[in-house]
């Protein structure tokens, strides 16, 4: 696969300040037959209290899930989306019942202490598949225009949860043909919440990501590493801060 990918996550002054571990997780993954790009963010409060290990345990279900289809073509995938939605999170579940009785844990309401967010995407030469439960943001780049993938995050301001009954149902997805992206980039809502719109975030952090597909990514990688460090730890609303990306080199563009 044609590309290069990008992840990383720091812990919000939030938790820092209680000495709380980091409750997001973030991975990418690319070979010669596709990327995969994926953030998680554990809901954290004490109701959740192992949703870093539910976080952790989103991203492995979504890669071992989305890995697996990477030879796939629209039509078929298009047919077996609510399915692929529901293994996730049979899976995510299975991962969660392994934690619980290898640590003897007595839970009434066992998968609410892991509740997380889940962000993720499969790119392949031939298609964009993304899946989102609950808040944060996927955004692409196409043919030069950068755009917000449409995602439901929550019902009476609070964040959709794999924890959920029928999670599956809560789920929205995008399939499309990637013959023009040039990239993807999704983000945990500890970092979008540090702008005042999707459009600032937009003009501050995409379009210049989008830009830099060319061969010195390297300092500008570290720069953004830096920079959501000094947002986790200074600004924005003290959550932990995520953020995971695919660039096709050597064909970024000025986006509108």
């Amino acid at each position: 696969m044609r590309g290069t990918v990008f992840n990383h996550t720091a812990t919000g002054y939030k938790h820092l300040s209680i000495h709380q571990d980091c409750q997001d997780y973030s991975s990418s993954f690319i070979d010669d037959e596709c990327a995969i790009l994926i953030v998680a963010d554990g809901h954290g409060d004490p109701i959740h209290a192992r949703s870093a290990l539910g976080a952790k345990f989103a991203s492995q279900a979504a890669y071992e899930l989305l890995l697996r289809e990477k030879d796939q073509d629209q039509e078929y995938l298009s047919k077996k989306i609510n399915f692929l939605k529901l293994k996730i999170v049979e899976r995510w579940k299975s991962l969660v019942d392994d934690d619980v009785a290898c640590n003897s844990l007595n839970q009434e309401e066992k998968y609410t202490p892991y509740g997380t967010t889940l962000l993720a995407c499969l790119i392949t030469e031939k298609l964009v598949l993304s899946v989102q439960i609950g808040d944060g943001v996927i955004a692409v780049q196409t043919d030069g225009k950068t755009t917000f993938l449409e995602h439901e995050d929550s019902i009476d301001g609070r964040t959709h949860s794999l924890c959920e009954h029928s999670a599956e149902e809560y789920f929205t997805h995008q399939l499309f043909d990637s013959e023009m992206l040039q990239g993807v980039c999704m983000a945990s809502d500890g970092l979008t919440a540090l702008f005042d719109s999707e459009q600032i975030f937009k003009s501050s952090i995409l379009n210049p990501l989008f830009q830099a597909a060319s061969p010195d990514l390297l300092p500008k990688y570290q720069d953004l590493h830096s920079f959501i460090d000094a947002v986790a730890n200074l600004k924005g609303n003290g959550d932990d801060v995520s953020i995971a990306v695919f660039l096709r080199n050597g064909i970024g563009q000025s986006s509108n």
